[in-house]
């Protein structure tokens, strides 16, 4: 009987040995297309199983499934959701036989998961309806606060993730994020709770370690929650303690978040930045309270420090459509000196540079983003940040406001406002669009600025006006349009009034290595003299250094010293002064249009309408401005009253006044130093013509010149030119040709022919002015 005893017990043991033994042997691989058939089933998506399927039961349960695929919902950018390496489950076995799953470890390699929002709004993560039981049965509750149904009673010790990678997507609105990298180590008690996890994962290209626990999950109440973020290159964390809520109107997280590093400019530029200024390469710190629901997040209470700066506000965003941004920020004191003087920024070359996403061997790749710039119509907001004190340049800007709001793509800005040192003030609104396929960022608005002390605004920004008068420079007024491109800065319908002078018109200026400007101004009257010291007496105009420096060969330096700006710059000028008055001399309706490049003009006309009853009028091109400058062009000059004009310069002439009426016209072309002219002169009835050349600018001034004059009456030239000189009018007339060469000192006059009154004249003749006693020959 003890032996039959003894045989049956073997054989139990031998049959109990086989069923845990068995499966070991079993070739599970046969059973691919029935395990994804339920999965199809359950949720509606194919599961392929490339590599091997095994399942053993000692010395405890594990499955082990080799790269497996899970499809995408229909309609998703790519073919595949989750993909995976390898899965291991290990399943610890007396608590199996206790009725209770306690899984001793999960292993996940190199799982790929790609969430996304299809394209008609729903998402990628709801599966088939046949993967909800028709009639879910709630799980009873505990003695522990748990439940007793299957989430209470699987444990889970460990889940272990290996280079995972985590996508988001949404392609309507252009949106995608991505976690890869992800190593972490997951554990919790069951599938409700508590939680525990701690791993690292690299976000937008930026390494990241994070700690995670919560407690166990409540169907309805608060659950405690906190989260632990450190961003290793930047030195940068972020703490949030708080508690996650379940209530019939949903699911909400509220919190204390405290955040902070030991240098501001990493954490901007690790987070994609661009190349943040050295000035905010200091400690920081960042608390707020956080509320976020279904429909909204709140971070109020926010308290920013950084040393001496300090921002203080709330957030609010409604992330129902479209998506409402609220922003109030407010800071006492912001110290730019003290910020400035940090230094400029950091060197691109130490710059972080953001891994670009590209695709894995997972097949679930990642579309090129856009990289234009366009303000999106979906997202509404306002942002309001007041500054109360804000120094720069020793001096104080009060009350700083800028309040603006977005919505239907633009930014509006309906108020910015500060009031500068000496009783200034500027505002400026407009908005903020991204027009054209370019999507070229483009700010359109109106700019006020007014000063009851305009010299205090110029010390403040380190200007020196010791030398213009005391009671000059006291008002201005500034109205206009303002737009603003990054290529192009443009000011319109200007209304500028600075003491009593006032121009209107407009400025536009290219943003380039090479600026250009576009000026078109009328000015009502400018008087020069009133904004220039008072005059020096003799001998002490150096004093002021208004003297010429000397060249390097004892001459006045060229100029190129004071005008070689011009090769840097492009413009075109349209200029009009109604009265512009200059060293006690007043001219009117002045207008000067003119196109400058390369160092080279365009003279469609300089015009003075009136100087003492005078007009003059020059046009032509101008090339070598910045070098010795050479026209060539027109002149014209019409001088009613020679005398008048002559006595607005200080100058007492009776020949002028007996000249009378006159006017020289003709064309110039050439430098100071060598010119060519063809020009005429019409005084008293006669005409004077010129045609030739001449080199005032060289060692020895020299000229050869064809004179022609004629004159209808011998006696009215006598008396214009001599006064007291009479002719007898029957003398007739004057016409005379001849080719004059030489210097001041010696000349020579050949080809001399015409007629004085009945007398015939022809022949040449010559004279040398430089001894004692001229001679002519």
């Amino acid at each position: 009987m003890k032996k039959l005893g003894i045989g049956l017990l073997v054989i139990v043991v031998l049959l109990v040995a086989a069923v845990l033994v068995a499966p070991s042997f079993v070739d599970w691989n046969v059973y691919k297309d029935r395990i994804a058939a339920e999965v199809y089933k359950a949720t509606g998506r194919t599961l392929t199983i490339d590599g091997d399927i095994s399942l053993a039961l000692l010395p405890a349960p594990a499955l082990s499934v080799e790269n497996a695929r899970l499809a995408n919902a229909a309609g998703g950018s790519e073919p595949t959701m989750v993909a995976l390496e390898s899965l291991k489950v290990r399943v610890a076995a007396l608590p199996l036989l206790q009725g209770r799953l306690q899984v001793d470890s999960v292993a996940l390699v190199k799982p790929t998961i790609l969430v996304e929002v299809l394209p008609d709004g729903s998402g990628n993560w709801v599966f088939g309806a046949e993967a909800q039981p028709e009639s879910p049965a709630p799980s009873a509750p505990s003695a522990n606060g748990g439940t007793v149904g299957l989430p209470g009673q699987v444990a889970l010790d460990s889940v272990t993730i290996t280079d995972g990678t985590v996508i988001y997507r949404d392609s309507a609105a252009g949106r995608e994020e991505r976690i890869s990298g992800l190593n972490a180590e997951i554990a919790a008690d069951s599938l409700e709770g508590p939680f525990a996890a701690d791993g690292e994962a690299e976000v937008r290209g930026v390494k990241t370690a994070f700690e995670l626990s919560a407690g166990r999950w409540a169907e309805e109440g608060a659950s405690p929650l906190a989260l632990v973020l450190r961003l290793p290159e930047s030195g940068a964390h972020l703490n949030f303690n708080g508690a996650v809520s379940t209530h019939p109107d949903g699911t909400s997280l509220r919190g204390r978040v405290k955040a902070g590093g030991d240098n501001l400019a990493a954490l901007v530029q690790a987070l994609g930045g661009g190349i943040a200024p050295a000035l905010l390469s200091k400690p920081f710190t960042l608390e707020t309270d956080l509320a976020l629901d279904a429909q909204r997040l709140a971070a109020t209470e926010v308290s920013f420090r950084q040393e001496d700066v300090s921002v203080d506000g709330a957030v609010r965003v409604s992330l129902e459509t479209p998506l409402d941004v609220q922003i109030n920020l407010s800071t006492q004191r912001i110290d730019l000196d003290a910020l400035l003087a940090e230094g400029g920024s950091q060197d691109a070359a130490d710059r972080p540079t953001a891994k670009a996403p590209a695709a894995d061997d997972s097949g679930i790749g990642v579309p090129p983003a856009d990289s234009g710039f366009t303000l999106p119509d979906t997202i509404t907001g306002s942002v309001q940040v007041a500054v109360d004190t804000l120094v720069f340049r020793g001096q104080v800007i009060r009350q700083v406001l800028v309040n603006a709001e977005m919505a239907d793509g633009e930014i509006k800005l309906s108020q910015g406002i500060a009031l500068l040192p000496g009783g200034s003030d500027v505002s400026l609104t407009g908005a903020l669009t991204t027009p054209g396929p370019s999507g070229q960022p483009r700010f359109a608005g109106r700019i006020e600025a007014a000063s009851d002390n305009l010299r205090a605004v110029f010390d403040w920004l380190g200007a020196d006006l010791a030398a213009v008068p005391a009671d000059r420079l006291r008002r201005m007024t500034l109205i206009g349009g303002i737009e603003v491109t990054p290529d192009r800065l443009t000011l319109s319908d200007l209304d500028l009034r600075v003491d009593v002078s006032r121009a209107t018109g407009g400025i536009a200026v290219a943003l380039r290595d090479r600026p250009a400007y576009g000026i078109g101004l009328a000015i009502d009257k400018l008087n020069v003299d009133a904004y220039l010291p008072p005059s020096l007496p003799a001998g002490e105009a150096g004093a002021t250094g208004a003297t010429a420096a000397p060249g390097g060969d004892g001459q006045a330096a060229g100029p190129a010293g004071g005008m070689a700006f011009l090769d840097t710059i492009d413009a075109n000028l349209d200029v009009r002064l109604g009265t512009l008055t200059a060293r006690g001399v007043t001219a009117r309706d002045l207008h000067l249009d003119m196109t400058l490049q390369r160092g080279a003009a365009v003279l469609r006309e300089a015009r003075i309408a009136d100087l003492a009853g005078s007009s003059a009028r020059i046009a032509g091109a101008i090339a070598g401005l910045s070098t010795v400058p050479t026209f060539d062009g027109t002149v014209q000059m019409t001088v009613p009253d020679p005398a008048r004009l002559a006595k607005t310069f200080g100058i007492e002439s009776d020949a002028l006044t007996r000249l009378g009426p006159s006017e020289l016209g003709g064309t110039l072309k050439g430098s100071s130093r060598d010119v060519t002219f063809d020009v005429a002169l019409q005084a008293t009835g006669g005409r004077l013509g010129l045609a030739g050349t001449a080199q005032p600018g060289a060692d020895e001034p020299s000229f050869d010149v064809a004179v022609a004059a004629v004159h209808p009456s011998l006696a009215k030239l006598a008396k214009a030119v001599a006064g007291d000189l009479r002719l007898d009018p029957a003398l007739g007339g004057l016409d005379l040709k001849a080719q004059v060469a030489g210097t001041a000192e010696r000349f020579t006059v050949n080809d001399l022919s015409g007629q004085i009154g009945p007398t015939e004249i022809s022949g040449s003749l010559g004279a040398d002015l430089s001894g004692a006693r001229p001679m002519v020959s």
